[in-house]
């Protein structure tokens, strides 16, 4: 969740957000994006996200509700 808020904040609109985006940055905050950079932060998003799905998948249907919950966060875009 923490990464793809942090992309979010960078990359979304105050409008898609909900709250002023660029607010992080000016907060002078230690986001994923200001110690890695976007695209180091995009790669352990895709990364984590990769060793999640690895991580439920042998618990099969029982782990849908955490797996859903899971996948909206990653993909969400406000």
């Amino acid at each position: 969740f923490q990464i793809r808020d942090d992309i979010l904040d960078v990359e979304a609109d105050a409008a898609q957000l909900g709250k002023t985006a660029g607010k992080d940055a000016a907060q002078d905050k230690a986001t994923f994006v200001a110690l890695l950079g976007i695209d180091r932060s995009r790669v352990l998003l895709q990364e984590l996200s990769e060793k999640m799905r690895a991580t439920l998948a042998p618990l099969g249907a029982r782990a849908d509700a955490l797996r859903n919950l899971a996948e909206f966060a990653v993909a969400r875009v406000s």
